[in-house]
């Protein structure tokens, strides 16, 4: 073992010497402490975000939902600002006309009816598919301001029978209740309206029995005409309703 270390170092003196002269530095500057090392700092021009790819998509999204976000919001503020316009102008509009009218001293009365019913002259008419007795059927137009049919002119009857089903019979506002002597009949409308002769509309050979005190109207298949016929109060059949029409200043 001790051999071996005595040749390594004279092998090393040789190579020394053949090499040349060498400059060895003085014992006092090669003894001088070596600097601590210093830490890795990272360039000036280095940029965290693109050393970092995600951050850069997580940009690029958050841009593009904001800018939908602002085209959603530029149209819809759009949309309003033409529904105003349009309803100001509608407005508008009606001032004007409503100006004029002023104007002129216009002061016309305007007539309507409910929904779902008819409208003939001064009056209003509903049609009640429900089948209920002549008293119920009263009731019935009652509870809506109105009261059973009352024809008076035939111009009226004519209106009315345009939307009746000719498979059905139709409870009016005439009736025999109030009479109690059999064998004399006494008509009587439900609004007070005198009965006259002369206005009625009875199919041939009606009223014929005491006992059917409320009247109908029904198409009779012989003479292929609407008519009118007595029948008992009890029975159930659908009716017409009548109501004066409703009128406001316009």
């Amino acid at each position: 073992m001790t051999t071996e270390i005595t040749y390594a170092e004279v092998k090393f003196k040789n190579e020394s010497n053949s090499s040349g002269p060498t400059s060895e530095l003085p014992d006092h500057i090669s003894k001088f402490p070596e600097a601590p090392p210093t830490k890795m700092t990272r360039p000036l021009n280095s940029n965290p975000i693109n050393s970092n790819p995600g951050i850069i998509k997580l940009l690029v999204a958050a841009l593009l939902i904001f800018i939908l976000l602002a085209i959603s919001f530029l149209i819809a503020l759009i949309v309003v600002s033409q529904e105003h316009f349009r309803a100001s102008s509608e407005l508008e509009e009606i001032s004007r006309k409503i100006k004029e009218e002023s104007n002129r001293g216009s002061h016309r009365n305007c007539s309507c009816c409910p929904k779902h019913w008819k409208a003939f002259g001064s009056s209003c008419y509903f049609i009640s598919v429900e089948e209920k007795t002549w008293p119920e059927s009263e009731k019935n137009c009652s509870a809506m301001q109105a009261h059973l049919l009352v024809v008076t002119t035939k111009e009226e009857q004519n209106f009315i029978i345009q939307s009746l089903d000719t498979k059905s019979e139709y409870y009016i506002g005439l009736h025999d209740r109030t009479s109690n002597t059999y064998g004399r009949r006494h008509w009587n409308w439900v609004d007070q309206t005198p009965y006259n002769e002369s206005a009625t509309f009875w199919d041939s050979g009606e009223p014929n029995t005491d006992n059917e005190r409320c009247v109908v109207l029904h198409f009779h298949t012989k003479t292929n005409k609407w008519g009118w016929n007595d029948v008992i109060c009890d029975q159930r059949h659908k009716s017409i309703c009548k109501m004066t029409k409703i009128y406001f200043s316009a």
